[in-house]
């Protein structure tokens, strides 16, 4: 059994390494939503073990070429995966692997529809291990320091209604354009401002209902 699957059966959830594997398969191959994904999570802070390792340098690529790594994956652990004394390489080796794999049977909308629970439990999680070091550490003002950490918490948790970066509406990131109403061109008198409306839906490859509202078109001569 590989360490992805090892991994995988450890922890079940909405953290768990399944859901942590398909946020990292889509940052490293899907250009349409990689990158509005790290922005909702923060880049790779909130991935754990060698997940985190490989965010970190794929979250750096995006930064530079607004596109995900794909077939470049490889070269961008080349000195982990050439040295041979690097017991990361084999991990991460997998996890790439499996990467290229999962990506064409991934269900997106099944992963971002769970993006908002993975971002409230891994943040959490990071609390809680805040607080303990806090309290380990028996420093002075322990407890205010403490307050501080969930009171940084409570502003990241999501209203009962509506979104925040860590509670996203998810369906922003659906790149496909809605059925849109025709347009009633019956009703305009003016046959010149009709010729305009659907010479810009053409240009648009659209339906008039696609065109600018008309309070835009003020400034026309028609």
């Amino acid at each position: 059994m590989s360490h992805i699957h090892e991994q995988r059966n450890e922890i079940k959830g909405p953290s768990g390494p399944a859901l942590q594997e398909n946020l990292i398969t889509l940052i490293c191959h899907d250009d349409e939503h990689g990158e509005a994904i790290i922005e909702m999570i923060g880049g790779a802070t909130l991935f754990e073990g060698e997940y985190k390792g490989v965010a970190e340098r794929v979250v750096t690529y995006w930064a530079k070429y607004h596109k995900a790594p794909k077939a470049h994956l490889f070269d961008l652990f080349d000195d982990i995966l050439t040295d041979k004394h690097n017991r990361r390489g084999n991990v991460i080796a997998q996890i790439i692997a499996a990467t290229i794999d999962l990506y064409p049977q991934l269900d997106r909308e099944v992963v971002l529809s769970q993006l908002g629970e993975f971002v409230q439990t891994q943040r959490a999680k990071i609390t809680i291990m805040d607080m303990a070091d806090t309290v380990q550490a028996k420093q002075g003002r322990s407890f205010d320091k403490i307050d501080e950490l969930i009171a940084d918490y409570q502003k990241g948790r999501p209203p009962a209604k509506g979104h925040t970066w860590n509670n996203p509406d998810v369906s922003l990131l659906d790149g496909r354009r809605g059925n849109l109403p025709e347009f009633p061109l019956d009703t305009i008198r003016s046959t010149r401002l009709r010729k305009w409306i659907e010479d810009a839906a053409h240009a648009a490859g659209s339906s008039g209902g696609s065109i600018p509202p008309l309070g835009t078109t003020t400034e026309l001569s028609i």
